[in-house]
Order: structure tokens, then sequence, then C-alpha cells
């Protein structure tokens, strides 16, 4: 870059230059702080007769000699151009004395328009597209101003200081032109992204989505802006109703099979454009297809009547952790991949599985990694004539004893007819009685906007406060019946008329004008057939509710077994006992990590946790203790203490509850979530005790033999390269040490091919084994340009990582 010191004015004054705010950056956000700091500053520049004051930097990049295309500082130059307008506009009207007659012509015609021959006026300030019309407006009829935007604002702010400012007007401009900014111009060699980051790195905070707008759109030229930010963001935005950084973070789950941090958003976006190889206009065209997608869902218009009813009702619950299983499978529902009657049954489990948690109060932590990961897993064990919502079901039963269980009719009976259903969020009330009121009929009754708008409320049968009148009805035990009884779904109804029923005693609220014998609704056709109301009464109308939850949220079966069930996983957390599983695999900030036990773990993911956090895990160490221990380079550690770097070592010689209690204890210290850490399980519980596991570590194999559960996930599986190659990656790093010098003089006789069966490898060596491995990978691209991916997925590695475990373990 290069640059100088200017008045600030001159940036404006070349007649034939346009100064081009790029559709990439933010809208104008100044507010009226900004502006009052501004005319202060002047005001005070003339008073104390100061020669010159700095107004900061501004950065562009001359993409031509007549366009001068903002990198940083547009809230400057747009906030001077307001300032100018309102001058020129002030002595126009004579709000501000002046003895130059041509000031204000001056002023437009120098600085803020261009000069062109043609009638047509021009602008030398192009503002970003949302704030453009605006803008241009200032310049005419006041009458069609846009007054909601912030450019409107603070041009009327100006407007009122100078019509109450003691300064002439040519003191105010005389003021103006002592202003100073650092122009700076971008050279050939500079990188306009990464002067943009260290510039926005400090004041102003931007959104994650400004930062990525920046980031896919800078650098490109203005045309092609221009088209990629009308065609694919800014439609985007509109699509996802401007809730863009959120919306981004979710679509990112989609691609990345884990939920970024909130404040992480642009980095991993970044880190997606990187890895690419698609053009970045193909991700933003994904990203708008999704955004389309999204809009469809969340204001139901698929075109299908039935859909929409269904969507409306699943909206009410449907949580965040949701979209990045909901969004893929509706496309591919567009794209003619799934019915309209399948894809309506996928969402009828998604409804069960999130109604009977909330209704049991179970944790919901744990949906986010379940969900995170479903789509990627469906897609992984989905073959030809597979139903989606039987792999989808197959996936959610398989988590029965874990905390991302359906609950069954048992824990989920229970707590529907005793917890209380009062003290309930708003749209899970409504959700809740309007299933109740129509179920799956054709014959309905809104309930959800009859309680939005407050037409209708929840009615308690039994009032909330006893009357002497209702202790007698209720008999002896009144006091506890209502304590147990009050707020419970048996007790629990919907009316127009809540307020004009108050206290009354059970018949009159039957019998009165607008009474439950007159009720409209399904809900309350069992109540208005009563003559009492007692706990009985309401025993039986909780056994007919619950009848009909269990029917609507039927707990979803499956007989479909995929050829070869995947691993489960399940989050560190803080409640799930990990005592008798054996971990495979753990991962933690998009990184997984294969390893043989617990004991190998521990040291692990400690070590990864140091890479961002060593200061606080050495406090940590020095003033809580706990397995993680101070060596301060000792050499000789006693046995079950391993050292994790010069000065931390790890005690591991415990229990794995001891290790995860340690785990959950140390993240809690550092402010992270221990949901974030995920482990790989394999299905079964361990029918050996860890500590046999252990003494395979010291093998020359080890390091090698723990992708042995990964190798045989993806055997067999529907996956592409792109889901193996971080395995692919790990394993060759790992496997290179060692390779044979000369696989094929290691075969010793052996064929390769007879190697890729059962019968062929029973009896081979390891050293036979590891040269079908190298030889496998040494296959040239030519031929097979994913051996080692369609070789594992084949189960042919897999094959061979059991032989050698067979070995290692004699």
């Amino acid at each position: 870059m290069k640059g100088s010191v200017k008045s600030a004015y001159t940036i404006f004054d070349s007649a034939e230059k346009s100064i081009i705010i790029p559709v990439y950056q933010r809208n104008y956000d100044w507010t009226r702080k900004q502006c009052e700091r501004l005319f202060d500053d002047l005001e005070n520049a003339i008073r104390e007769n100061r020669p010159k004051h700095f107004f900061g930097a501004v950065v562009g990049d001359p993409e031509t000699s007549f366009k001068w295309i903002v990198i940083d500082g547009q809230q400057r130059l747009t906030t001077l151009s307001l300032l100018m307008l309102a001058l020129s506009r002030s002595i126009d009207s004579r709000t501000i004395a002046t003895s130059d007659p041509e000031l204000a012509s001056r002023i437009q015609r120098s600085y803020l328009k261009m000069s062109h021959s043609s009638d047509e006026v021009k602008f030398k300030l192009k503002p970003v597209k949302n704030d453009n019309l605006a803008y241009y407006r200032l310049f005419g009829d006041e009458k069609h101003f846009i007054e909601d935007s912030n450019l409107t604002s603070n041009y009327r702010y100006f407007l009122d200081r100078l019509a109450k400012t003691n300064l002439t007007g040519e003191e105010v401009w005389n003021a103006i032109e002592r202003l100073e900014l650092m122009i700076l111009d971008l050279e050939s060699h500079d990188d306009p992204q990464r002067i943009f980051e260290s510039l926005n790195s400090t004041g102003l905070a931007l959104s994650e989505a400004d930062k990525i707008r920046n980031l896919v759109l800078m650098g490109l030229d203005h045309q092609t802006q221009e088209r990629l930010y009308e065609n694919y963001w800014n439609a985007t935005e509109i699509n996802v109703g401007y809730r863009t950084d959120w919306f981004i973070r979710w679509y990112l789950t989609i691609r990345l099979s884990r939920t970024p941090n909130q404040n992480a958003v642009y980095d991993e976006f970044k880190g997606v454009l990187a890895r690419a190889v698609e053009p970045v206009e193909i991700i933003l065209r994904d990203l708008h297809d999704y955004s389309a997608v999204f809009r469809e869902i969340d204001t139901p218009d698929t075109g299908n009547v039935k859909l929409d009813r269904i969507l409306d009702r699943f909206n009410l619950i449907r949580g965040d952790v949701l979209l990045p299983l909901v969004l893929p499978l509706y496309r591919e529902f567009k794209e003619g991949q799934l019915s309209v009657d399948e894809f309506a049954r996928i969402i009828r489990v998604l409804e069960t599985h999130t109604f009977r948690r909330t209704i049991s109060s179970v944790n919901a932590n744990a949906l986010n990694k379940i969900y995170a990961t479903m789509y990627n897993e469906i897609r992984k064990l989905r073959r030809d004539g597979d139903g989606t919502w039987d792999v989808l079901v197959h996936l959610l039963r398989r988590r029965d004893d874990t905390s991302g269980r359906i609950p069954d009719d048992n824990e989920f009976g229970e707590a529907f007819a005793s917890r209380n259903m009062y003290r309930m969020n708003k749209n899970m009330h409504r959700y809740m009685f309007d299933v109740l009121e129509n179920g799956d009929s054709n014959d309905t009754k809104d309930i959800v906007t009859a309680l939005e708008n407050q037409i209708v409320s929840i009615e308690h049968v039994m009032p909330q406060t006893l009357t002497a009148q209702w202790r007698d009805e209720l008999g002896g035990r009144s006091e506890e019946i209502h304590r147990s009884w009050v707020n419970r779904i048996g007790n629990l109804t919907v009316t127009g008329y809540n307020s004009s029923y108050s206290n009354l005693p059970f018949i009159q609220k039957r019998d009165r004008e607008n009474g439950f014998r007159e009720t409209p609704y399904r809900l309350n056709r069992d109540i208005r057939d009563r003559n009492r109301w007692d706990e009985e009464a309401m025993q039986e109308r909780t056994r007919a509710l619950l009848d009909a939850a269990l029917s609507y949220w039927e707990l979803p079966a499956t007989d479909y077994e995929p050829k070869k069930n995947p691993p489960l996983t399940e989050p560190l957390g803080e409640e799930t006992q990990f005592t008798g599983r054996v971990v495979t695999a753990f991962e933690y900030g998009g990184v997984k990590v294969p390893v043989w036990s617990w004991s190998e773990l521990m040291p692990k993911v400690i070590q990864m946790l140091l890479d961002e956090h060593r200061s606080e895990i050495v406090n940590y160490a020095q003033t809580i203790g706990g397995l993680i221990v101070l060596i301060q380079g000792a050499q000789d550690l006693p046995r079950g203490i391993v050292k994790i770097d010069e000065a931390l070592a790890v005690n591991i010689a415990n229990d794995t509850f001891a290790k995860t209690r340690e785990l959950r204890r140390l993240m809690g210290y550092l402010e992270l979530d221990t949901d974030d850490l995920v482990f790989t399980l394999r299905r079964e519980k361990a029918d050996i005790e860890e500590q046999g596991r252990e003494v395979q570590q010291n093998s020359p194999l080890h390091r090698l033999l723990v992708f042995e559960d990964m190798v045989e996930e993806v055997a067999s599986q529907n996956v592409t390269p792109a889901d193996t190659e971080s395995l692919r990656q790990q394993f060759v790093e790992i496997f290179t040490p060692l390779r044979p010098s000369d696989p094929v003089a290691a075969l010793a006789g052996k064929d390769l091919q007879s190697l890729k069966t059962a019968e062929g490898v029973a009896d081979a060596t390891t050293e036979q084994v590891l040269a079908a491995m190298a030889l496998t990978m040494d296959t040239p691209v030519i031929y097979a340009p994913h051996a080692l991916h369609d070789s594992m997925v084949a189960g042919e590695f897999s094959l061979w990582l059991g032989r050698l475990e067979e070995l290692a373990a004699r």
C-alpha cells in the first residue's frame, strides 16, 4: 500500500472518478453519536483555530482511473458526503448565513455530483445497494426520503445542527477543508482481504456474515461482485429474514457434521472455502439453495396443503438443532428422492423425539451432536431400496440407552400423566393442545391461532384456588388432591371463557352459558358428561389423553438392520456414565482421533486442549490438581503417570469414571462445553477389562491398530472419497514408518488378490499384511484414483487390521 495524509474533501474532487462502496460491505450504520462527535470537532476546530483535524484513514483499490473501490472507511466517506450535502442545502434554504452565493452549487458540483454532458445526474459516491436509493433520494424532494434509513436520519441531524450553529456557511466549509484523512491506495501485490481483516480487528465490530460476505466477494471485479451479491448473497439474506449469521452457522453444520461456535462462524467458513475444490460461486449457490429450502419450511410453502399443515405444527417445537437434518432431507424431497408421505413420516418422528424428551425432562444438549451428524449417517447407511424413515428410526432407536434416547412408553407415560403441564413454553402449549384436539383429523379447530391471539386460554377445571365448595366436592383429601392434580394434564383444557369461569363450582362451569356442555372442542367432551370433578374424574381423563398421546407420538420401530452397524457416538456431557464402554475414538474441534482405550484418550484430549489453554491448564494443575500434575521436567515418572509436556503429566492409573469426571472438571474450569468432546464407542459393552486392552499398547503395531474400528466403520458404507479423506491421511501418516522397503519381496510368494480374502489372510504374516497395504496404496492413480478409499470401503483394510491384531496379541 502507498498513501499520504490529505484533506478529506480531495478524495471527492476528481470530476470523473466514482467512489464505490462494494456490495460485500455492510450497510451504512453510523448513528447520531458519531455524527455528533464529528460536528462538535468541526466547531471546536474553528473556535480554537486549529489548522488541521485528523479524521482517520480510508483504504481503497484504484480499480481504474475512474473507479476507486472503498476497502475500509465507507462510514467516514458517506458521513462526510451527508454533511456536505446538508451544508449545501442549508445554504440554499438560507438556514445558515453565507457571503458566497456560489458556495452551495460549488459543493454539489465539485464534490457530490459527476460532470456529464448528458441530462442524467450521476453521483460521485455509490453506497451499497440497500443504501443507494436512500442516498440518491436525499438530492430530491423531501417527500420521497426513505425515513427508516440511517443516511436520512444522519442527514437530518446535520441539517438540525447547521440550523443551530453560530458558524457561517464559509466557516463550516473551512472546517471541512481542515479535516484530514490518511488515504491509502492498494498496490498490485496487496491482498485486499488480509488488509480488510487487519483494519477491522478493532472498532465497530463486523458481524460474522459481514466478514464472510467480504471474504467471498472481495478480490472479484466489480461486475462479478454485483452479480453474485444480487443473485445469491442478497437473496439468501432475504430468505432467512436477515438472520444471516445464524443461518450460515447451521449451513456449516450440514457441511461439517458439527456445529461451529457462534463466534467462529467466519473462521469455519473461511476453512470451508480453503478446502473446497468448487469455485466460490458454487458454494454461494449452495448456501442460497439451502436458504430457499429454509424459507419454504419456516413459512410453509411446499406446494402441498397437507405438508404445509404438518410443517406449521412442527415449526412450533422445531429446535434449531434439527435443521442440519431437516434441510437436506427437504431438499431431497424437492428433488424427488423422497415422497411427500415419507417426508411427512420423518417429520412425525422428529416431533415424537422432541416432544417425548421435553415432557420427560430429558436434557436437550445431546441433540446438538446427534442431529449434526444424522444426515451424514443416513447417507452413508442408506442403499437402494432402503427407506430413509427406516434408517432414521434405526439410528435413533440404537441410542435407547443413551442421553439421546427417545423416552419409551413407560418413561413418557409417567411424565405425561404427572408433570406440571401448565408451566411450559407457550409454543409447546400450543403444539400439545393442537395435537390433543385435532390429532391427524382433517376436521380441525385452529387451537394454535386461538391461543396465540388469546381468543382461548388454558383453563384449570379444578381451579388454582380452592373454594369451600370445591373442598367439599374433592372430599377429605382436598388439599392433597389439589396440590397433586391442579397443573396436571388431566385437569387442564382450553376455553374462550376462562375469566368468566373463575373459581365456580364444577356444575356451574359445566351448565352455564358457554360452559363445558356447549363446548366446541373435542378436548372438553369427556368433561361435559361428568357430574363430578374429583380425583377419579381426573385420573380417567388422564388415561384417555395418554392413550391419544401414545397413539400420536407413537414410539417408532423398524425392522431395518444395516449390513454393519456404525459405532455409537456420545458427548462427554455432564451425566452419562461410560464405565464398561469401549472407546475407539474421540472428536474435538472438528478433529477425530482414534484411540485404543480411555487411558490413551486421556492424555491426548489434554494435549489437544493445551494448544489453546496451556496457561489455564497449568494454573489448574497448580491450584486444583486432580489427575493432572506438575512434573517440572522430571524424567522418571511413577507407573501410571503419563507425560504430556515438559511441565505436565496425567495420572491414568484409575478407572473410566475417574477419567471422565476429571475431563468434566477440567473443561468446566476452562469454561468449555463438555458436549463438544464426543466419544466413539463400540455398540456392545466391554466383555473384557480395559486393562486387558492396555497390554497391547506396547505392540509396535499399536498406533496402526487404533484405526481398526474407524476403518471397519466405513467398510460397506455408502461413503465418498471426501468422507474418508481425513481417515486416509491419518492412516498413511502412521503407516509410513511400518512400510516394508520392498513390498513385493515382503509378500514372500503370497498373491495380493488372495490376501484380500478371509481364507488367504488367515495364515499371513505381519510382513505380508503390511506389504498388501503398501501395494494397495501404491496403485497408480491412472488405474485407480482412489485405491486406498476403495479398498477400505471393500473391507480389505478392515480384514488386514483384524489379522494384525491377532498377530500382535500372540
